[in-house]
């Protein structure tokens, strides 16, 4: 797990035991933190305010202190407070990629009042439809912990503030939701994850996950686009990518071979992903991703 820290004694205390591939920036301002739950979910319980923006589908389960529990969907694009000393639980199946910010109180206030709207902390309590906007900055969160040299903290700071200020903005333009729209049927679209998740490496048509669905091609590229927040493409792209990023830190498997496991069609084909995605090479990749985590210990060839 990569450790960056920033004044960390005000930051907040992350348990112990998070996945090795976790990148998490400690602050007195905010903590940033990219959360993948591969083998087990992952439990928080932190004593600051603490916002999810999942990067693709997934699930979550919010017991807040004093309060009952909530089970979620995550979906690209929308965010998920919880309280403080709320325990979050991302689940693992499927594992999705989640950017988690944890802001200290004084900067949620000063975010808050730039709005205009009153204070911070109800607002936070609104989610609505998957936002572009919010997901960009997630997703430039996410490109910046993976890839960047950290040489300017203050960066993820500033790209962190400009996503609770976006969340906020949005949430006094709308009425509040207790639930998103989903554009497929629950069991329908974990049928359709299930078939993507198991197949990464010769990965289903849009035609055929819209006749396990029984819709019309357009028909289901709209719905899962409003399920997920990402067009099927998309989706795919970003848990092949995913995994060759696991396989790439947790086994001793050649790049040509983690690129057959997953669906590239190449070494070249691979490499040309990552330097899209995270500006750097499956190789450079897997040496900072072993040498950020040195007790991982070593590495298995998966069969």
């Amino acid at each position: 797990m990569l450790r960056i820290t920033d004044d960390a004694a005000a930051g907040a205390d992350w348990p112990p035991g998070l996945p090795a591939a976790t990148r998490l920036v400690r602050s007195a301002r905010v903590d940033v933190a990219l959360i993948t739950p591969v083998q087990a979910p992952v439990s928080l319980t932190l004593d600051r305010h603490v916002l999810l923006f999942p990067l693709t589908h997934g699930r979550a389960r919010i017991d807040r202190a004093g309060g009952a529990a909530e089970e979620l969907r995550l979906q690209a694009g929308t965010a998920v407070h919880a309280p403080p000393r709320s325990d979050v639980r991302l689940s693992a199946d499927p594992p999705a990629e989640t950017i988690v910010l944890a802001p200290a109180a004084d900067m949620l206030a000063a975010v808050g009042a730039r709005t205009g709207a009153g204070p911070a902390e109800p607002a936070l309590r609104s989610r609505g439809d998957p936002d572009p906007g919010v997901h960009a900055l997630a997703s430039e969160l996410r490109r910046a912990l993976l890839a960047d040299s950290f040489s300017a903290v203050a960066y993820l700071h500033g790209v962190a503030e400009a996503l609770i200020l976006r969340v906020l903005c949005l949430a006094s333009e709308q009425p509040l939701e207790t639930r998103p729209h989903l554009g497929l049927a629950p069991a329908v679209l974990e049928r359709v994850l299930k078939a993507i998740e198991d197949r990464l490496e010769d990965a289903p048509s849009v035609e055929e996950l819209a006749r396990a669905a029984k819709f019309s091609r357009s028909h289901f590229a709209r719905a899962f686009r409003k399920a997920t927040g990402l067009s099927p493409s998309v989706y795919i792209a970003q848990r092949r990518l995913c995994r060759a990023r696991d396989l790439l830190v947790d086994t001793n498997m050649t790049i040509a071979q983690i690129a057959a496991r997953t669906g590239y069609s190449s070494h070249g084909h691979l490499t040309a992903a990552f330097r899209a995605a995270l500006g750097q090479t499956p190789t450079q990749y897997r040496t900072a991703g072993r040498g950020e985590n040195p007790r991982a210990g070593p590495r298995s060839s998966a069969s």
